[in-house]
């Protein structure tokens, strides 16, 4: 397209006699060649304005297996106030409980992205948040040190949202260092809701039980995790106190 616009351009500098004595085959070959790659660029354009604004919306939607039926998951910046469903009650778990339960995997590593999720279950929207951890020690589990992980959290992270007991894993942040103990997603993993399944593996490797109680996190303000939930690990300040209480804890089962 661009040898044919100059060509258009350079004819107003050029003497009239010249222009008529090559009116008839320069006008055949102009059309020739819009005929050539007018339409199809014509098409193109066209293609383009309309898809143009959904973009967006297919660069942030997650693919999906066969698995998953009736359910979209995308990334999202922002979640709407209010749109958190809030449950409680967890059940009590011991100690020894917290790290035996489900059969979890135990890791230490460094979270390097968070981004938040939306889940739509037909009518029916969920909000979670995917982080990314850089794996560097593993105690527990098949995760190789030196692999990077995706873990699903149980709210979204960033949004001044407030949920109930996942006050923990709402400080996450990149860059944070941390120790998880991580649900394997296999696949017998599946959230149903509103007559729809995600396959978790589809979206993530691993998942946290509860926002609280799965998650040591070296922040700004220091080491912070669920204390009351682990009383021999009260005066603990940093992950090196909780990484000797955990190969202790694991090496009497």
């Amino acid at each position: 397209m661009k040898k044919p616009m100059q060509l258009l351009q350079s004819l107003g500098q050029v003497d009239d006699t010249y222009i008529t004595e090559a009116a008839a085959p320069r006008a055949q070959s102009l059309r020739r060649g819009w005929l050539r790659w007018g339409v199809p660029a014509a098409c193109l354009a066209l293609a383009l304005a309309i898809g143009i604004p959904m973009l967006p919306v297919w660069l942030n939607r997650l693919p999906l297996s066969d698995g998953s039926r009736n359910v979209e998951v995308r990334y999202v910046n922002q979640v709407p106030a209010g749109s958190v469903s809030v449950q409680s009650l967890l059940e009590w778990l011991s100690e020894d409980e917290l790290l035996t339960r489900w059969n979890p995997v135990l890791v230490r590593g460094t979270v390097r992205r968070i981004r938040n999720l939306e889940i739509r279950f037909g009518s029916t929207t969920a909000h979670r948040a995917l982080a990314e951890i850089a794996v560097e020690t593993v105690y527990r589990g098949a995760v190789e040190p030196g692999t990077v992980i995706r873990v699903l959290l149980p709210c979204p992270v960033g949004t001044g949202i407030w949920v109930e007991d996942t006050e923990i894993v709402a400080q996450m942040q990149s860059g944070m260092p941390g120790i998880f103990i991580l649900i394997d997603y296999d696949d017998q993993a599946i959230w149903q809701q509103n007559n729809g399944t995600l396959k978790l593996s589809d979206i993530a490797d691993f998942g946290l039980a509860d926002g609280r109680r799965f998650a040591f996190l070296d922040t700004s303000d220091g080491l912070v995790f669920a204390r009351h939930d682990y009383p021999s690990l009260a005066g603990a300040t940093d992950l090196d106190a909780v990484e000797r209480f955990l190969l202790e804890s694991i090496g009497k089962h």
